[in-house]
């Protein structure tokens, strides 16, 4: 929130972020996490350990690094926005709890300087980079699909090293506008 704030303050309308974290993982509070809400299709999460939510990510946990099951999604009282209720910021040298109704709030200021949100897909698929640090169903569909290999070589993308491929896979591009009735918070 405070980069959305500082970027509108100085005039900026078109941002970038590589670090665009999934719920419950991250060092800040993100803008997926921040639109993570139950009014917005495939947003909110279930808690009960018993869900089929629960199952998939129990099975994504074993095969992707940055995957987390329902037991680190969710905090105490079934908190799952944010980091387990908890909204980081600087780094993760800041970590405060917020409540339901705070997460969502925040969300409705973020829709309201909001023009375009684009998640940016990663450059190639996990068995073509041989990476395990994101999990591709949380993502969109890469540029270069796992199972196009001719490409991925054609392109030149097989000759870099793999762990080129482990960062930039949850960028969110940005294009906002200051709201007339912007309250500065």
């Amino acid at each position: 929130m405070s980069r959305l704030k500082q970027a509108l303050k100085a005039g900026f309308k078109h941002l970038v972020f590589e670090d665009n974290y999934d719920t419950g993982t991250g060092d800040h509070y993100s803008f997926r996490q921040i639109c993570d809400q139950f009014y917005i299709r495939g947003g909110g999460h279930s808690c009960f350990k018993e869900s089929d939510e629960a199952r998939i990510r129990s099975r994504r946990k074993k095969l992707w690094e940055k995957a987390v099951d329902i037991d680190e999604l969710c905090g105490p009282g079934e908190a799952w926005w944010g980091v387990r209720g908890h909204m980081r910021d600087d780094f993760n040298h800041s970590n405060k709890a917020i409540t339901y109704a705070e997460h969502f709030q925040n969300s409705r200021y973020v829709e309201s300087v909001l023009d375009v949100y684009w998640e940016l897909p990663p450059v190639a698929g996990p068995s073509l980079t041989h990476q395990t640090r994101y999990d591709p169903a949380r993502t969109p569909n890469p540029v270069i699909e796992d199972g196009r290999y001719g490409l991925f070589q054609r392109v030149g993308l097989s000759r870099l090293e793999t762990s080129v491929f482990n960062g930039y896979t949850q960028m969110v591009y940005l294009q906002v506008s200051e709201p007339e009735n912007l309250v500065d918070s």
